[in-house]
């Protein structure tokens, strides 16, 4: 492991992983999907929730979801360029956070 983070030729990309991993982690993700089930037992247990899923089969569409975006990141990569990834990410974002919005305001 020392030999990597102090060799010339890989010293870049090592620490490059290491932060990658570090800001992961620190984004909160992790804490969503260990404590999925309980999220997801909340709001089932909430009064009036019209849930159709259990909460295991909702984790369960969190790590397919997170599987084919990681899927479909992989080929993107290869199609766009990092410039328009980026801004069509932050438009869809954008727009899924309104929508929750509104969806949220009119129920």
């Amino acid at each position: 492991m020392w030999r990597t983070l102090t060799d010339p030729n890989l010293r870049g990309s090592t620490w490059m992983a290491i932060f990658v991993s570090v800001f992961n982690i620190l984004s909160g993700i992790s804490i969503v999907t260990v404590y999925a089930i309980i999220i997801f037992e909340k709001l089932l247990n909430q009064k009036g929730s019209a849930a159709r899923l259990t909460s295991k089969q909702d984790s369960y569409f969190v790590g397919f979801a997170s599987l084919m975006g990681a899927i479909l990141s992989y080929y993107s990569v290869a199609i766009f360029s990092r410039r328009a990834i980026f801004i069509g990410g932050h438009f869809f974002m954008g727009v899924l956070l309104v929508m929750s919005g509104y969806y949220i305001h009119i129920k």
